[in-house]
């Protein structure tokens, strides 16, 4: 088959006509791929940096790493790696809880279901003030949670307590729980308690907190 030699430097006029179409046909597929290809990169590129960026700066979950894991994945972002701090899952995730361990702050955090009761007591703000706490009586739930709350009472932390009967008298913002709760919340008592779906989020380093302050937010109330 004969090849079709064509000077480099040969004025299109000198083409045939069915070349010259098919170059120039040819020529503009190929420039409006090639934009393509661009602008599909840099779109890509740029929702990756903002998804990094966002997974860094606005996570509210550590990246968790079971203690009985020995395997090691590699990460897809040595980035995040280099700025999130892990933390030991105790025991299993499930509807009876999937909390974690911070060693730092001898801290357990995370979900946990509890049961219990509504009541509110007086107690002392900052400058003597007298101030009417809102809390929960907690009569059962789950034992992991339940014991940390009551080591951070038994070594020294006043926000929460224990009553007469060993049971944690434990805080709750009632303005940060949906209103479909709340009634479900202040009509339960001793007799008739509650089920309660919480999250007992991961300790802040901060000063001395107001004396109402809640280490839980109920999510939902049975």
């Amino acid at each position: 088959m004969e090849q079709l030699n064509t000077p480099i430097n040969q004025p299109d006029e000198l083409l045939p006509k069915k070349l010259k179409r098919f170059e120039t046909k040819y020529i503009v597929l190929a420039v409006v791929l090639f934009a393509l290809a661009v602008g599909t990169s840099f779109y890509l590129g740029r929702i990756t940096k903002i998804s990094d960026k966002a997974v860094i700066e606005n996570s509210i979950l550590p990246t968790v790493s079971p203690t009985n894991s020995t395997v090691n994945e590699p990460s897809l972002n040595e980035n995040i790696i280099n700025n999130t701090k892990t933390y030991p899952l105790i025991g299993d995730c499930n509807t009876n809880g999937c909390l974690f361990k911070d060693d730092e702050n001898e801290a357990t955090f995370g979900f946990a279901p509890l049961e219990g009761y509504f009541t509110t007591y007086d107690k002392k703000d900052w400058g003597d003030v007298d101030v009417k706490c809102d809390a929960i009586v907690v009569t059962g739930g789950n034992d992991e949670l339940i014991k940390n709350l009551k080591d951070w009472v038994e070594r020294g932390n006043s926000i929460n307590s224990i009553n007469e009967k060993g049971e944690i008298v434990l805080n709750i913002d009632l303005q940060a729980i949906d209103e479909e709760y709340k009634d479900k919340i202040t009509s339960s008592s001793e007799s008739k308690p509650a089920h309660f779906d919480v999250i007992r989020m991961l300790p802040e380093q901060r000063g001395a907190a107001s004396s109402c302050t809640s280490f839980i937010y109920i999510v939902a109330v049975k």
